[in-house]
């Protein structure tokens, strides 16, 4: 079975789970915002964010599968933290479809939300697998703009998904600044600030890190109008051209 992957911020299955169980329980996660250590500023001539993502723009098309583990939070519009942390896998038959994904949930502010697994077609529909008072299992399917599983900002697994990220780095339109070179849990990436059109309505800018290692992004702040940081998204341990068990895309088990 394929390594698996945490974070998906913001899902929303409060209302499907409503009554399944007890309240919710806020939890404090070890670390929500892994520290980013600086190794090395930019040079002078050498600012250009789009050098960064040249790695990106070759190998984006020839990645098919990718397996890792995930952290993620926003800042909800009444002013709390929602947070949570998933085993994530993603796969696409070919460069031309979007990237399926399938991911449990190990980790949640919602704790009748941990251990829900859902799979995602990249498209249309989401099957979950939840557990109703914790231990009896219950599957359904549900249109992936649907109200319980969208999050507070009424973003669906489609609006937060990889294919969105690499379209909004990778838009022709991105005006791009690189930041720097930083270490992320032993890992250097590259820092780059990224301000564009296909970013949601309501953010200012973003900041990915790019793994100098894999070329793909694996850290990700989204800045609000006012300036503030309202979404992080990491992962760690990323790998590329992973084999996938047949039970890893299926809510069956």
């Amino acid at each position: 079975m394929a390594t698996r992957k945490a974070g998906l911020s913001g899902l929303t299955l409060a209302l499907l789970l409503g009554g399944c169980g007890a309240a919710p329980t806020a939890v404090v996660p070890k670390s929500e915002t892994p520290v980013l250590k600086p190794i090395a500023p930019p040079a002078a001539d050498d600012q250009d964010g789009q050098k960064v993502l040249t790695t990106l723009k070759t190998q984006a098309p020839s990645v098919l599968t990718l397996a890792a583990k995930s952290h993620s939070w926003q800042i909800l519009p009444d002013g709390t933290k929602d947070y949570n942390a998933a085993d994530m896998w993603i796969r696409r038959p070919n460069s031309r479809t979007p990237f399926e994904l399938a991911a449990y949930i190990s980790q949640a502010r919602d704790k009748r939300v941990e251990r829900t697994k859902m799979v995602f077609d990249g498209v249309r529909n989401v099957k979950l697998k939840t557990y109703f008072l914790g231990f009896l299992a219950v599957r359904v399917t549900l249109p992936v703009d649907d109200s319980r599983i969208v999050d507070k900002y009424h973003r669906s697994l489609k609006d937060t998904s990889l294919d969105q990220m690499l379209n909004v780095v990778l838009d022709p339109g991105a005006r791009t600044r690189k930041i720097g070179t930083f270490e992320l849990r032993g890992e250097r990436l590259q820092l780059v600030e990224v301000r564009s059109p296909t970013s949601w309505p309501d953010v200012s800018k973003e900041i990915y890190g790019m793994s100098e290692k894999t070329g793909m992004p694996i850290y990700r702040d989204s800045y609000n109008k006012a300036g503030k940081v309202f979404r992080h998204f990491d992962v760690e341990g990323l790998r590329i051209g992973v084999h996938f068990a047949p039970g890893d895309f299926s809510t069956d088990g």
